[in-house]
């Protein structure tokens, strides 16, 4: 996709122009960050204003060898309704053993690709991926953590949707963070797009709770379509919500980012679109 192109070629040369052709504006940036002392924590280093973001990367002053820093995607996903993920393996040339995994969702905004979210998290060194191995941690050992993550978060998304169903702000609190946020696409009366964002996600969780919703929406059904953890501490998963109500005006597809922390899965951020949205891709990108 162009958009990661210039995102990254933007990210090492502080292109500015590259950076804002390349990200949705507004947009999201939450993720987690790792303390000196070893404390793991939820994080928003702009308080999910990506305007700031860029700011910051065009205008920070950069490290000896930074320019050299490579990344590596993985595990990209697309859906036919113009949303899509894949995650980045940044690491760092200017500090030593310094990667980060970045789980970006895009989502296609009048035939381009934009990056909606940028979550990220810090990975293990190379020298502790080496003391791991070296201690004798068996492939077996790393697919039961797997299942067990992916068990999690299906808990996670189960305990999210009932909690929208049900307008209940109690179940859905302890399922985000502070860093968390939420952004979508909804149509207009006339079938116009527009972008709905919460950078701040207590003003997501109001307005799931206290919003008129239609007589059968508290049946609506979800499904998990894909469920994809990556390293100690991300995931993305790709889901469907097919709104209960008469006119189904609710059923989107949504891609939800998640973190670990201290042993629990919450969700940084949630990107929906509208189920059977007309994609015009015709930029190639």
């Amino acid at each position: 996709m162009l958009s990661m192109d210039d995102f990254h070629e933007g990210l090492l040369t502080q292109n500015r122009t590259l950076l804002e052709r390349a990200l949705l504006q507004p947009g999201l940036y939450p993720g987690v960050e790792k303390a000196v002392d070893g404390t793991v924590f939820f994080v928003s280093p702009t308080k999910n204003d990506m305007t700031a973001a860029i700011v910051n990367w065009a205008e920070r002053s950069n490290p000896d060898g930074f320019k050299d820093a490579t990344s590596r995607v993985e595990d990209i996903e697309v859906s036919k309704h113009g949303v899509a993920s894949l995650f980045v393996y940044f690491t760092d040339r200017s500090q030593p053993d310094n990667e980060w995994l970045d789980a970006f969702t895009l989502v296609n905004v009048d035939g381009r690709w934009k990056i909606a979210v940028k979550g990220f998290a810090p990975q293990p060194s190379i020298a502790a991926s080496m003391l791991t191995a070296n201690a004798g941690v068996s492939p077996k050992m790393s697919r039961a953590s797997e299942s067990a993550d992916r068990k999690a978060i299906t808990r996670v998304l189960a305990n999210y949707w009932d909690g929208v169903r049900n307008q209940d702000k109690d179940l859905l609190d302890p399922l985000f963070s502070e860093a968390s946020g939420v952004i979508g696409v909804e149509y207009g009366e006339d079938r116009t797009e527009t972008l709905c964002f919460y950078g701040d996600v207590d003003a997501a969780k109001s307005y799931w709770t206290t919003r008129e919703n239609e007589p059968g929406f508290g049946k609506s059904k979800n499904e998990i379509e894909s469920i994809n953890v990556k390293g100690q501490r991300i995931a993305v998963a790709h889901t469907l919500v097919v709104d209960g109500s008469e006119n189904a005006s609710r059923s989107s597809k949504e891609v939800v980012t998640l973190a670990k922390v201290d042993g629990k899965w919450r969700i940084l951020a949630v990107v929906y679109v509208p189920l059977g949205r007309a994609i015009d891709d015709s930029d190639g990108d």
